[in-house]
């Protein structure tokens, strides 16, 4: 069974132009895989979702009713997160504004997520 991990880009994107009107096979099909748990997230890609200005947004309302699909991060996940961060690199992706405001950022979480994806 395939596993696919979303970013909120992706998510947010989905919600924003694919209509369940406009891509009915489209919509069936994630439905299933988000029941099946094929379709899976993780906290801070929710956190992300209602950190952006518009909460009356299609996809707020969704990830309201899918709780269970955004993970917190495992013991192994947060390792992973924490090696991804020793790299400085990776580190730019969190500005120092975003630190001190409390921004969200997904992107290492997704990215360990997807090591682990059956945990």
């Amino acid at each position: 069974m395939n596993i696919y991990v979303f970013d909120s880009s992706a998510l947010m994107h989905l919600f924003d132009y694919y209509y369940e009107s406009r891509f009915p096979t489209l919509w069936k099909r994630f439905n299933q895989f988000v029941e099946n748990g094929q379709v899976v997230s993780v906290r801070e890609v929710k956190n992300e979702i209602f950190g952006h200005h518009n909460k009356e947004r299609r996809i707020n309302k969704w990830a309201k009713q899918n709780p269970g699909l955004f993970t917190a991060p495992t013991f192994e996940e947060m390792q992973l997160v924490q090696e991804i961060f020793k790299v400085e690199h990776f580190q730019v992706i969190i500005s120092r504004k975003n630190l001190l405001i409390g921004k969200p950022v997904a992107d290492p979480f997704v990215i360990a997520r997807l090591h682990f994806p059956c945990i």
